[in-house]
């Protein structure tokens, strides 16, 4: 029992033990270096402050849903059961969808 004791006590004292700060000479720092190697892989500086889409993506069909999203105006989930087990064969109610622009 006295060693398990000594041996917990030795374990909290090293514990606090000072192994020193960052910001002592010879340690790690950071330098900025992942930003200086894309500056040097980009192609285009502007795309650094706005960046364009990939050819062949749907940007054009999901511009809508993030502005909605942005205005606050998401269109609600449909309802859905998790599992049919003791589901009623009744039909559950679709939401109406949102109209786009305004419509």
């Amino acid at each position: 029992m006295n060693k398990s004791l000594a041996l917990l006590l030795l374990l909290l004292v090293s514990g606090c033990a000072d192994l020193g700060s960052f910001d002592q000479p010879g340690k790690w720092t950071a330098t900025g270096s992942n930003d200086a190697n894309l500056r040097v892989m980009i192609a285009n500086p502007y795309d650094l402050r706005e960046g364009v889409d990939a050819p062949g993506t749907m940007s054009a069909e999901a511009a809508p849903p993030v502005k909605r999203l942005f205005q606050g105006r998401r269109t609600p989930l449909p309802l859905a059961n998790a599992s049919q087990i003791g589901a009623s064969n009744e039909q559950q109610p679709q939401p109406q969808p949102i109209p786009l622009n305004g419509q």
